[in-house]
């Protein structure tokens, strides 16, 4: 029973009359339906309708007891079972059909939903008809006024017309001829697979899956329950040359040499490869398989033959314990002799490593373990370090280098302010003099001829330097000292040869004995601005030449003429709409002139050059340019001729919608996008003018097909008729006047020939149970109908307008016009207004909730015509407000 202590719970008594659990409402109803609810979970209360306990269900106690029952407002019991939903034909079909869904008939309204995975969608219409088109799980909600009934669900599936890209997983560039493959797939879940190569059928293949190694176009049709469907090609190209890299994989080439699991390994191309090893460009094994063991530090390459072609690998060097690279310890001083000096700043080869140690005579010094060491003893110094160099990473000992310490100055030459003259002579002093200490001039690397003298006078242009013999520390030699005799003596470097369009030419000039110069350029004898370096950039046509000067004088160089020669300006002779069939083949070419050189590439790459080739003949569709380099050796490049690959067109046609249509209503045919098709639709063999998409709307019956057209070809789509049904006749005519006084009626009428259904309105309002081929107009307005016939076409009919001029002496006025519901939607209260109602009477008010429960007891009146109410729970209501002349419906949340 309903607890009477706690309006909103439910008690259950023993036979005594004890109470033996009670279980609080959760103010929440089930959809779909009205059904059983487990006392475990939620139970849903009618705030203003009645429950019934019988039967059998679960309860929080795990026993079977009792269930709830949904019943009207006079108590009777709804059917437990919810209505049911018929389909005019199977709820599994194809995309572009659909089918007629039926509920019972005799409710006043009728609203259809579908469920999807992730929305509701509500459909416009009152009929307890529907035609289903989409997947999904569709209902109907059914209302009159003793309630509102849900139907069971109806799961109606759309199958998809069969469509897929072939995915490929490898490489589409192969060497079939070695084992090389590539798997093709496209998704599973069709009833059968057919793969093609160049348009033909591969026997046996009739999976999702094909492993292609044969150079071609490859496509496969796909079927199910809606049709059969062809991919896009896929190209494939199963001649693949080899590529060859060498590699040493354990690193290890620091030991000797490449010991252990270090041997030398090329790329591994299967059964029939031939490796060719050698040792300092030297053939020395020949194997089949792809890893060698070195014998001896040096350089290794491999060269790997298949019957795909040849590719020599790159050098591979190992080094044996006694040659690591970069094993010296750096020095910029003497280690021994004069000027070697008290101590010396040594490094180490790697400057980068993590790790240092020096030694002194083969024993580790103490706290030396960064990249560099200053030497004050005499001795052998080595350092051990971590290389990091290439493929011979470990700990590697430099070798030796020995340090002796002596304070006899180096021997230097030192020589008067100034080291040019325009003539006579300039004297060179050695710094070191005393008893026993000899010398040797040099001019030039050659010696002249002066022994035992500290001082030389030099009169020739040169670089000088001295042998100078210490019996205490042995022979040094000086350092060099440049002497400039006279004017400039320098060399050109010029670029040869006329200057192409937007290029330049660089001239240099060049001191031969390596004196620096100052330098002005001139062009066709004028002053060149800020033109003073060695060199200089020719972009102008004329004469250049450049005033070298020194101290003595300026001496004008050789001159050279430039001319401005024009770029080539290729044009490649094809059209860029041009297609390429499969296993066709393109000859473009561009203007010939005798001698220039031609270059062709592909998308970037090259492809051919030579002499005189200005033709080109090519079987792949890609992006092609050529580059012309004329006699002058100016280049131009043309513009990308762009050629894209076609195979014959596919057509295959699908309607978007059931076949029968409304006259005049539009259904959306549609065919196979081609690229670069040309489409024509035909309706009963006939062109259609203008229609040259892959897509076409057709309005009117016949039977339609289309045809694609393209440079490869003809294909031409299966056909599918359409039948176009009449609208039915909406035509709106009334029984006698329309104008009347309040009391009279006027009958408005259409005709009932092939109508299945009606809808009135009034003032653009659903007129309630008016559902027949007439209704009796008591009330001024503006009314009409929209009718439908067998197939489900809609028209609207013309309108009727009803006035009422006069009304009955001490009549009042219970016109009804608007009702008003604000804030709507609301979350605290909402507010009813009748307009126009100062003189309404018998005014009724009922509110219900969405399973057509009523729930008046929410409403309070604040004055004449104005309700307000703040008790709903949230959710959607209807509110119908009615007297003896109007009735009107409206939602609100």
């Amino acid at each position: 029973v309903i607890s009477t202590d706690y309006p909103s719970a439910l008690d259950k008594y023993d036979n005594n009359g004890n109470l033996l659990w009670r279980k609080e409402y959760q103010n929440r109803y089930y959809g779909s339906g009205y059904q059983t609810s487990n006392l475990s979970g939620k139970i849903a209360k009618s705030p203003g309708g009645k429950i019934l306990f019988t039967g059998t269900s679960y309860l929080v106690n795990g026993s079977k007891e009792i269930y709830l029952a949904k019943t009207d407002l006079n108590g009777i019991t709804y059917a437990t079972a919810d209505p049911l939903i018929t389909a005019s034909s199977p709820l599994t079909f194809c995309e572009g059909d659909s089918v007629q869904l039926t509920v019972p008939s005799g409710y006043q309204s009728y609203q259809w939903q579908k469920f999807g995975a992730y929305a509701q969608t509500y459909y416009p219409g009152n009929s307890n008809t529907f035609f289903a088109k989409q997947s999904g799980g569709y209902l109907c909600v059914m209302t009159k006024s003793n309630g509102t009934r849900i139907t069971s669900y109806a799961t109606v599936t759309v199958n998809q017309y069969p469509t897929a890209t072939i995915s490929y997983s490898g490489s589409l560039n192969i060497c079939a001829a070695s084992g090389q493959s590539t798997t093709l797939s496209v998704p599973t879940g069709y009833s059968s697979y057919q793969w093609k190569l160049s348009g033909t059928a591969i026997s046996g293949a009739t999976s999702n899956t094909y492993v292609a190694n044969v150079t071609g176009s490859y496509t496969v049709s796909m079927t199910n329950g809606c049709g059969t469907g062809i991919t896009t090609p896929i190209n494939i190209f199963a001649t693949l040359p080899p590529t060859c890299s060498l590699n040493c994989p354990s690193n290890d080439c620091n030991l000797l040499p490449c010991s252990g699991s270090g041997n030398l390994t090329a790329t591994d191309y299967g059964l029939g490869a031939i490796y060719k090893w050698y040792f300092n460009s030297t053939l020395i094994a020949t194997t089949t398989t792809p890893s060698f063991h070195a014998q001896s530090d040096g350089s290794y390459s491999c060269e790997v033959t298949t019957s795909c072609g040849v590719s020599l690998s790159n050098t591979f060097t190992v080094y044996a314990n006694s040659t690591y690279p970069n094993n010296n310890i750096i020095v910029t001083t003497p280690t021994s002799g004069c000027g070697a000096g008290t101590s010396i700043l040594m490094q180490a080869p790697n400057f980068n490593s993590s790790y240092y140690q020096w030694y002194l005579n083969n024993s580790p010094i103490s706290g030396a373990s960064s990249s560099t060491y200053t030497a004050t003893i005499n001795g052998d110094y080595t350092v051990s370090e971590y290389n990091n160099a290439g493929n011979c990473q470990g700990l590697i000992l430099t070798y030796p280098i020995t340090f002796t310490a002596n304070t006899n100055p180096l021997p230097q030459i030192t020589a008067p302010s100034g080291i040019s003259a325009c003539s006579g002579s300039l004297p060179l002093t050695v710094n070191v003099i005393g008893s026993g200490i000899s010398y040797q001039w040099y001019k030039d690397g050659s010696s002249v001829f002066l022994a035992n003298a500290s001082t030389y006078q030099a009169t020739t242009t040169g670089t000088y330097y001295c042998n100078v013999n210490n019996p205490a520390c042995g022979t040094r030699q000086t350092n060099e000292i440049k002497l400039l005799f006279g004017l400039p003596v320098y060399t050109t470097n010029y670029q040869t040869g006329d200057i192409c369009q937007g290029a330049s030419k660089n001239i240099s000039i060049y001191s031969i004995n390596g004196f620096t110069y100052t330098y002005q350029w001139k062009l066709n004898g004028v002053v060149i601005p800020g033109a003073t370096a060695q060199g200089i950039t020719c972009t102008l046509a004329g004469t250049y030449w450049c005033d070298v000067s020194n101290a003595c004088g300026t001496v004008p160089s050789t001159s050279i003429t430039f001319a401005i020669q024009p770029l080539p300006t290729p044009v490649i002779n094809g059209s860029p709409n041009t297609l390429l069939c499969t296993n066709q083949t393109y000859t473009m070419s561009t203007t010939l002139t005798s001698g220039n050189n031609y270059q062709w590439t592909k998308n970037g790459s090259y492809v051919a050059s030579g002499i005189n080739l200005n033709t080109y003949t090519f079987n792949q569709a890609g992006s092609y340019t050529v580059k012309v380099t004329d006699l002058n050796g100016c280049s131009g490049t043309s513009q990308p001729l762009i050629l894209a690959s076609a195979t014959t067109p596919i057509a295959t046609l699908r309607a978007t919608d059931y076949p029968l249509i409304c006259y005049g209503s539009p259904l959306l045919l549609k065919g196979i996008n081609n690229s670069n098709a040309v489409y024509k639709w035909y309706r009963n063999n006939l062109l259609i003018s203008n229609a040259v998409d892959s897509f076409y709307t057709a309005t009117m019956s016949g039977s339609y097909y289309y045809t694609a057209t393209n440079s490869c070809g003809m294909a031409t789509s299966d056909s599918i008729k359409i039948i176009a049904k009449a609208k039915p006749n909406a035509t709106l005519t009334a029984s006698g006047n329309t104008t009347f006084c309040n009391g009279d009626s006027v009958i408005l009428s259409v005709p009932a020939a092939n109508v299945n259904s009606y809808l009135w309105f009034k003032n653009n309002i659903n007129i309630t149970g008016a559902k027949t081929e007439s209704t009796t107009a008591k009330i001024a307005g503006t009314y009409n109908t929209i009718v439908t016939n067998n197939y489900g076409c809609i028209r609207k009919s013309n309108n009727i307008t009803v006035t009422i001029p006069c009304r009955l002496e001490n009549e009042l006025d219970n016109t009804l016009s608007t009702v008003n519901i604000y804030p709507n939607p609301s979350s605290d209260y909402i507010t009813i207004e009748l307009v126009d109602g100062s003189n309404l009477k018998d005014i009724q008010l009922t509110v219900y909730d969405m399973q057509g429960r009523i729930v008046n007891d929410v409403l309070r009146s604040v004055k004449n015509n104005l309700w307000i109410s703040n008790n709903l729970e949230a959710g959607m209501y209807l509110l119908k407000v009615q007297n003896n002349i109007t009735i009107i419906s409206k939602t609100f949340e």
